[in-house]
Formats: structure tokens, C-alpha cells, sequence
């Protein structure tokens, strides 16, 4: 057999990429319950999706928070303001901003400074956004 390049099947590199597999998934759902929990106090209407290896925190008003773990380990979240329709994020400093939080913090403190911190200014942005799209009507929104 010339020309093909036939390798031994490597149980140890399969096991490897297993168990990067098996922590990814394990991040993702501590992540995801992080983001349920954060959620439920926002209050009703917000729910959670993964996306791939982040989370959407989903708002009743269209808001998209892009949210996932900020640096390594899960000491700290980073938040993102997101537009509908997979478009780019805001301006971080101008428009939809964006906010990084400790989870040592809890997930009442971290709502509450995405209440504060972050929903206003991208909450307006994602109006202005709206705006942009529909050229500045009502009736297209």
C-alpha cells in the first residue's frame, strides 16, 4: 500500500478528545444554569439557550445578552449586548456595551448589575438599531 499514510488507532488521543469533549459540555451547562438563574431574576419572560460554547440570555423586549466565562476557569462572566438577525454586536462603549461580572458575586448581583449597567444603554442602542433597519418607521418594526 504506497501512498497511504495508515495510522495505529490511539486509544490515549481518543480519550483525550473524549474528555475535552465531556469538560466542554460540563461548562456549558453550569453556564447555562448560571444564565437560568440569572434569568429567573430578571423576572418573567427572559430564558436561556446555549450557543455554542456561550449562552443567550433572551429578554421579552428582544433583548440578546451574549453571555459565556471571561478569562479561564468560571470565576467571572463577560455579558455582550446583542442585535436580532445574528448582526454584529453593538459598539462596546457607545451603543450595546458590555459588562463582566465575578460569579463568586451570585446570580441576583450579577442581574442586578445587568439591570443596571448594561440593559439601559443597549436597550437603546437596539432602539436606534430598530430604527436603522426599519429607516425610522413604526410600521416596518
Amino acid at each position: 500500500m504506497t501512498g497511504f499514510n495508515w495510522r495505529p488507532y490511539d486509544e490515549q488521543a481518543a480519550r483525550e478528545v473524549r474528555a475535552a469533549r465531556e469538560a466542554r459540555d460540563r461548562q456549558l451547562a453550569a453556564l447555562c444554569a448560571l444564565g437560568r438563574e440569572i434569568a429567573a431574576h430578571l423576572g418573567d419572560g427572559w430564558t436561556v439557550d446555549p450557543f455554542e460554547r456561550a449562552a443567550l440570555l433572551r429578554g421579552p423586549a428582544a433583548e440578546v445578552i451574549l453571555f459565556g466565562w471571561h478569562g479561564r476557569g468560571a470565576s467571572s462572566v463577560g455579558l455582550f449586548g446583542q442585535f436580532p438577525g445574528g448582526t454584529e454586536q453593538a459598539d462596546a462603549d457607545a451603543d450595546g456595551g458590555w459588562l463582566i461580572c465575578a460569579t463568586g458575586d451570585g446570580p441576583q448581583t450579577i442581574a442586578g448589575r445587568l439591570e443596571r449597567d448594561l440593559l439601559p444603554a443597549y436597550r437603546a442602542a437596539l432602539a436606534k438599531y430598530g430604527d436603522a433597519v426599519s429607516g425610522g418607521t413604526d410600521a416596518q418594526r
